[in-house]
């Protein structure tokens, strides 16, 4: 799920699709990051942390919700990114089309 919504996001911003390495490359990557970030002052693009985060298993149903509380989304992924979108757009932080 998390490639499918930072996906979204990458094509939102005109980049090509999301690369995925293996988390250990991930963590060596982003420890290169940080120990380059102390040197030059400048954040790193990752980090340990962000790896770990994104390569937790976590999955969460609203099934409950729906059962007990008659609760339906309102929007499916793609049309709430398709919202989002057109929010960053109007918000400045994505190039209008």
């Amino acid at each position: 799920m998390w490639k499918a919504f930072f996906g979204c996001y990458a094509q939102m911003a005109g980049k090509p699709n999301i690369r995925s390495v293996p988390e250990g490359l991930g963590r060596a990557i982003a420890l290169g990051m940080e120990i380059a970030s102390r040197l030059t002052g400048k954040p790193p693009k990752i980090t340990r942390e962000a790896v770990r985060y994104l390569t937790r298993r976590s999955h969460f149903s609203i099934e409950k919700a729906k059962r007990e509380l008659d609760y339906q989304p309102r929007f499916s992924l793609e049309e709430g990114m398709k919202l989002t979108g057109q929010w960053l757009r109007e918000a400045g932080y994505l190039p209008k089309v």
